[in-house]
């Protein structure tokens, strides 16, 4: 089954790039990643049990769910009468900056605790994780502190690096390569991670092919973006080293052991039950249940069990050999967890149509809102779909609602770039 979910992964990955002649497509991106990860779990370099044939099979179906979604959205027209320009604010930006440099001493006083006591990034995370299921010396929010973070600070966090990376490769200041650093540098601090890192350098990395062909582009600014990417490559590197471990240990635990994680936690799912919608949905229908709770009702419990299941991923686990496991189970356990295989394809055809609506927006008007919403889909939902469903998770739709509804006027405007 391990085989068979390669070829369909490699055939869709080649047929898709010959379509759209886009390594970045989102049919191309997904396919690849997922074929790395199949191809690595059957490598089993850590000597771990075998993953069960029923693995294989959910990301066949759902590699090709997906692409059958994103073709979808390839058949939808674009209707030229609605035709705009959603370009950047200024005064809207330069207000969001304002908000986020306020926003950052709410969230960054407790992870500059554990470094001036000499912690090490590592430290951090290990404290935000704990915080979750205990009492924790330094992260101690209140529910509402908590809904504050999640659904508005992170998702302007994730909003500055991007609009200012835009703004830069617009106009090539420095003052937007260095805010897009500043909140990047905010965004590792506050979480001990590194997928920020790599969301800078995924877009980074588009925002150069974008432009690629363009020959003053190349000769102006070549080493402006090479400068750029070192930094966020160094960045990377500096974190993996706090955290001891190598880049290719990093790669064949990640993307080696995803499935037999996501193997072992399956079980627990077919025992207790499904969660039917509540798993993949859980941002918006946690804000949802603040409601209730607020007039001393019960939660929703399918919501209670979702949150369960999220538990249950982050939970340290031992695979057997010496590997202590937790996170990483992709974006078909969520919709496993929701509906079974019939989840995997429903969720993963509608993952697939947006995505490519957002892809198909994205190359049609190529202003900065549909800029904005595409690099949002792609550098997290899609390329980090090995290590979880990204939309179960606030900042990313909450990121993509404001982005959409606030910083952007619907017409071509001119933009007043003094320093």
């Amino acid at each position: 089954m391990a085989i068979i979910a390669m070829i369909v992964c490699s055939f869709i990955a080649c047929f898709d790039f010959l379509k759209h002649k886009k390594i970045y497509s989102p049919s191309v991106v997904f396919s690849i990643l997922f074929f790395i990860c199949v191809f690595l779990c059957n490598l089993n370099y850590y000597r771990l049990p075998q993953v069960k044939a029923r693995v294989y099979f959910m990301i066949l179906i759902g590699v090709a769910s997906f692409f059958l979604g994103q073709s979808l959205a390839d058949r939808k027209k674009i209707d030229k009468r609605k035709m705009y320009k959603g370009e950047i604010e200024l005064k809207r930006y330069n207000l969001l900056m304002w908000i986020s440099v306020v926003c950052s001493w709410f969230v960054i006083k407790d992870p500059l605790n554990i470094l001036l006591s000499g912690g090490k990034i590592i430290d951090i995370y290990a404290a935000r994780i704990s915080a979750v299921y205990t009492e924790s010396e330094y992260f101690q929010y209140s529910a509402m502190e908590g809904l504050i973070t999640s659904y508005i600070i992170n998702p302007i966090f994730m909003l500055s690096v991007i609009l200012s990376l835009i703004l830069f490769y617009k106009t090539y200041r420095v003052r937007f390569a260095l805010i897009s650093l500043l909140f990047l540098f905010l965004q590792v601090i506050t979480t001990g991670g590194r997928v920020n890192i790599l969301v800078f350098i995924i877009v980074n990395l588009v925002c150069f092919l974008e432009n690629k062909k363009n020959r003053e582009f190349l000769r102006k600014n070549k080493f402006k973006f090479i400068g750029f990417i070192l930094v966020g490559i160094i960045f990377f590197i500096y974190v993996q080293v706090e955290r001891g471990s190598t880049i290719l240990e990093v790669i064949l635990r990640y993307y080696g052991v995803a499935l037999n994680h996501m193997d072992y936690k399956l079980d627990f799912i077919e025992s207790q039950g499904y969660t039917y919608g509540f798993m993949s949905l859980r941002p918006f229908i946690s804000l949802l249940s603040y409601i209730p709770e607020t007039l001393g009702l019960d939660r929703f419990y399918l919501l209670e069990r979702a949150n369960e299941y999220v538990y249950l991923i982050d939970e340290a686990t031992y695979l057997g050999n010496g590997v202590v496991y937790n996170a990483f189970v992709t974006c078909f356990y969520y919709f496993f967890t929701d509906f079974g295989y019939i989840g995997i394809v429903i969720f993963s055809t509608l993952f697939g149509y947006f995505s490519g609506i957002c892809y198909k927006k994205f190359t049609y008007f190529r202003d900065d809102r549909s800029k904005v919403i595409f690099y949002l889909s792609l550098a997290l939902p899609i390329c980090f779909a090995v290590v979880r469903f990204q939309y179960s998770q606030a900042t990313v739709p909450f990121a993509m609602i404001y982005a959409s509804k606030i910083f952007f006027s619907t017409k071509t405007i001119k933009i007043n770039l003094k320093m």
